[in-house]
């Protein structure tokens, strides 16, 4: 205790009070994953109901206390589960998703593997990719599609894999082939954030000191627009108009 009283005595008041708050933010995390895990261990789960009221709950307690405020300009006109496909800039956009609309996700493997968010991706469905795995991709797919056509939820998926604020074309083009293959609607959306570059988490940036400044800063206003859902019938050319729309948002 005395070494921790001597370090928090090298800090300002501004510091300390950033540090309370990522500990609640910490905090806040920990409830849900608990939530869900009562649950899990008494052999029981959250209906989907549940589990979509209890995601958009923390993803906007969350967002309330990194100082993010969330727009809507268009809400999603969806009718049947489908597949949304973005522009991803930020660990954020995730949280300005589920609050818009219930969604589960693909992450790559690794994110199973962090501290908290592994066991909050277990517990909310996320499937998790080897993304060099063949098989592994193969076995996604299918687990994909079952997903939205047997288990009825809608799913997410970030067509460029990584963050980034620069134009691109580098959507892969998975995500289009299994709503081809299974008739299954693709919802554009775009997500953009002012400031920026504050909100952006891109190239050798680090998750801990990322989101402390998001504490340190004025209120960040976060953008997002769904377009209407449409079937796919040729792959190449509504990649490259739905990567082109996406990206147009915030350039």
């Amino acid at each position: 205790m005395k070494v921790i009283f001597f370090l928090l005595e090298g800090l300002s008041m501004e510091w300390i009070k950033q540090l309370q708050l990522i500990s609640k933010i910490f905090f806040r995390i920990n409830q849900y994953i608990s939530k869900a895990t009562k649950f899990s261990n008494t052999g029981n789960k959250l209906n989907k109901t549940e589990r979509n009221q209890h995601m958009q709950k923390c993803s906007s307690d969350l967002l309330g206390m990194l100082n993010v405020q969330t727009n809507c300009i268009k809400e999603p006109q969806i009718s049947q589960p489908s597949i949304f496909v973005g522009n991803h800039i930020s660990y954020l956009d995730i949280l300005v998703l589920v609050k818009s609309y219930p969604l589960i996700f693909v992450a790559k493997e690794e994110v199973g593997n962090w501290p908290f968010i592994g066991k909050a991706t277990k517990l909310t469905n996320t499937i998790l990719l080897k993304r060099e795995d063949k098989k592994s991709r193969n076995l996604v797919r299918r687990k994909i599609a079952n997903k939205i056509l047997e288990q009825e939820d809608s799913l997410a998926i970030f067509p460029s894999g990584t963050t980034s604020i620069e134009k691109k074309n580098n959507w892969r083009k998975g995500a289009f082939e299994i709503a081809q293959e299974n008739n299954i609607p693709i919802v554009p959306f775009r997500i953009s954030y002012s400031p920026l570059r504050q909100a952006a988490f891109i190239d050798n940036d680090y998750f801990l000191p990322h989101l402390l400044s998001l504490t340190q800063n004025d209120t960040i206003q976060a953008y997002i627009e769904f377009e209407k859902p449409r079937k796919i019938n040729n792959i190449k050319n509504q990649i490259e108009e739905l990567e082109n729309w996406s990206q147009d948002y915030f350039i």
